[in-house]
């Protein structure tokens, strides 16, 4: 199966058009390891409470880079010690909303994030292993 992947117009050639994967998408999602339970029960569901319980999303976010979406992740919720990894392919997905950024120093565009707002279900869902964050350096005294 091929999955496509529409860029918004503008893009530099880099990125310009669809892009086509003729090999599986592999979509990474990190979530606290306390949310595990609720995952293997009911998969990745849009619409459920944000980690701060702020909001209710829309979509998950998921990466196709496992490391830059923990580097999101953790980047946003420093305070959780302990994330699980999973993973779903793309045509689980069914559709989804590709995320550009620029790359610092360069005028070349990637894909920072993929927001799926349909469900996975957990027959989809594949649990890879679980990380401890490693604590930032707090700032010296004075």
């Amino acid at each position: 199966m091929k999955i496509k992947v529409k860029v918004a117009p503008g893009i530099p050639p880099l990125m310009n058009g669809d892009k086509v994967y003729t090999e599986p998408l592999c979509l990474y999602h990190w979530s606290p390891t306390s949310r595990r339970k609720a995952i293997e029960r009911s998969g990745l569901v849009p619409g459920s409470w944000s980690i701060d319980r702020d909001w209710k999303p829309p979509h998950i976010c998921y990466s196709a880079n496992p490391h830059l979406a923990f580097d999101l992740s953790v980047r946003i919720h420093p305070e959780i010690e302990s994330w699980d990894l999973w993973m779903v392919f793309a045509e689980d997905a069914k559709s989804f909303e590709a995320i550009l950024e620029l790359y610092t120093f360069s005028d070349k565009h990637y894909i920072k994030e993929y927001r799926v707002y349909s469900r996975i279900y957990k027959r989809h869902v594949h649990y890879i292993g679980t990380r401890t964050a490693i604590a930032l350096p707090s700032a010296p005294q004075a």
